[in-house]
């Protein structure tokens, strides 16, 4: 699927060494078409069909703010915290799952997640080519599907899935991760900027580059 969303930001220039901004991200609804969920006998490799549904996938929106504080000439701190939708991803109004009478989509949620990132950039000078060293700290809460128990399931199947997802859903930890990154940025002449940057997180680690060319 294709969608379109829109952002924003500003920045308020309170002081020379000091800047206070905020920016929000508002983003589409996918629609995932003809997903069907398939239930296979491993003893006789029979195949069944228990649903089929279009269920909608919305990409979180975020809206943030944060600083920069500029104590020296080289030296920034930055600091945000960003507010993610996380409640967004989950499509309540299509059933998805094998359920039964009662065990309903309204029964799984995404929660709402509050992030946090801080760093700082350094700018030093090898002969007539500044350097940015940087340095940053992030957190990321925990992201995942909780289920709602039924507090009197039907006996049989349905108390039997009831718990079931009760372990899957619930019983994992809720950890938040704290990750970090590395940066360079190297400016050449009065034409080239370029910049390289690491990140690592107990799940994910990521590097990325980039190059600014100015005419």
């Amino acid at each position: 699927d294709t969608g379109f969303g829109f952002g924003f930001g500003f920045i308020f220039h309170l002081s020379p060494k000091f800047q206070i901004g905020g920016a929000a991200q508002f983003n589409p609804r996918m629609k995932l078409q003809g997903e069907t969920l398939t239930i296979i006998n491993l003893a006789t490799n029979e195949r069944t069909t228990a649903n089929q549904a279009d269920p909608a996938l919305g990409i979180p929106n975020i809206v943030g703010g944060g600083f920069a504080f500029r104590p020296l000439d080289t030296l920034v701190i930055t600091a945000d915290v960003t507010w993610v939708q996380m409640s967004r991803m989950f499509d309540q109004s299509t059933v998805i799952y094998l359920n039964g009478p009662h065990i309903t989509p309204d029964r799984f949620t995404m929660d709402d997640r509050i992030e946090l990132h801080g760093g700082m950039e350094y700018v030093i000078f090898l002969g007539d080519t500044p350097v940015a060293l940087r340095a940053g700290a992030f957190m990321i809460p925990e992201r995942r599907i909780h289920y709602s128990p039924l507090g009197n399931p039907e006996p049989g199947g349905e108390d039997a899935i009831n718990r079931a997802f009760d372990i899957v859903y619930n019983a994992l930890p809720e950890d938040t991760d704290v990750g970090f990154s590395f940066g360079l940025g190297f400016v050449l002449g009065s034409h080239v900027q370029l910049d390289f940057a690491y990140s690592y997180l107990k799940t994910v680690r990521h590097f990325s580059g980039s190059a600014v060319i100015r005419f």
